[in-house]
């Protein structure tokens, strides 16, 4: 746009100044010069942009369903977008590894079937009677050795080795600590 003439500097000029003190009397150049109003202007003349100018574009945009954005807005608005493509990104990521953790558990279950809870809980009651049996059996092993000994055994030589019974197959001794 070419530079503006002094008459259209002091129009839009006295036109800012208005809008701004509503019923003064009018400035005379170089108060309009003095409180910036003939500076801005020259430079919306120059930039081509009025307030008017603005006023159309935001209209436009606002009947067409849009906003005018600065600089800095439509920056944290990027921001903003990468957050969120970033966000979908993990949330796919994590419905893949659920998916992926439900696939697994489908082919447990396959190569381990549940059990019903009625023999499971016949199980866990057979196992305690079995540990009962045990313990007293033990506890009368360890009381005779002591007897026919007259000392007392360290606690890693007090468990012997038990047979196998029907339930429960043959284990080996698990080595002392």
């Amino acid at each position: 746009m070419p530079t503006p003439n002094r008459d259209e500097a002091r129009e839009r000029a006295l036109e800012l100044f208005f809008q701004d003190n509503i019923g003064a009397t009018t400035p005379e150049d170089y108060e309009l010069k003095e409180s910036g109003y003939w500076a801005v202007a020259v430079s919306e003349l120059m930039r081509g942009e009025s307030v008017e100018q603005l006023a159309y574009v935001e209209q436009l945009a606002h009947d067409v369903g849009r906003r005018i954005v600065t600089e800095a807005e439509h920056d944290k608005l990027i921001d903003l977008e990468l957050k969120m493509s970033k966000v979908k990104e993990d949330k796919a990521k994590l419905k893949m590894a659920k998916l992926e953790l439900e696939s697994m558990r489908a082919q447990l279950d396959q190569v381990r079937p549940e059990r019903p809870p009625e023999a499971t809980r016949i199980i866990v009651a057979q196992i305690k009677q079995i540990k009962e049996k045990r313990k007293v059996e033990r506890t009368r092993q360890v009381k005779s050795y002591e007897a026919r000994r007259g000392e007392r055994l360290p606690p890693s030589e007090r468990i012997p080795a038990f047979p196998p019974s029907e339930k429960m197959p043959a284990m080996e001794r698990l080595p002392s600590f």
